[in-house]
């Protein structure tokens, strides 16, 4: 039985995770801290242990839609673009679907884009 080994990352107060427009690289789960999600200079969520955020980048393969700060010191283990992919490969036709429509409706609600 083979065992995969997660990168981890840790993160100050006030620093950035990503910035919105950035390209999408990995999903993030939240062991330690607390991480704010702004869009437009407001915080619009703050998340923390066992959250997931910047999944709805890789879900529709678009940029960033918001900034992601350390609000605590924080630690996160990065979830890559090719194991997320293959994730949602094994996933039924519809419920990849879903997925591609919520990230699509979300993303027009908070940033106004298609």
């Amino acid at each position: 039985m083979s065992r995969q080994v997660f990168e981890r990352q840790t993160f100050q107060p006030g620093e950035a995770v990503f910035k919105q427009g950035d390209a999408p690289r990995c999903a993030y789960l939240i062991q330690a801290g607390k991480i704010d999600i702004v869009v437009g200079g407001n915080v619009v969520d703050t998340l923390g242990p066992g959250d997931i955020f910047g999944e709805m980048a890789l879900v529709d393969d678009a940029p960033r839609s918001a900034d992601a700060v350390s609000k605590s010191a924080s630690t996160a283990v990065l979830i890559s673009k090719q194991d997320f992919e293959h994730r949602i490969a094994k996933a039924d036709p519809f419920t990849r679907a879903l997925l591609k429509l919520f990230s699509k409706r979300l993303r027009k609600m908070t940033t106004g884009g298609a």
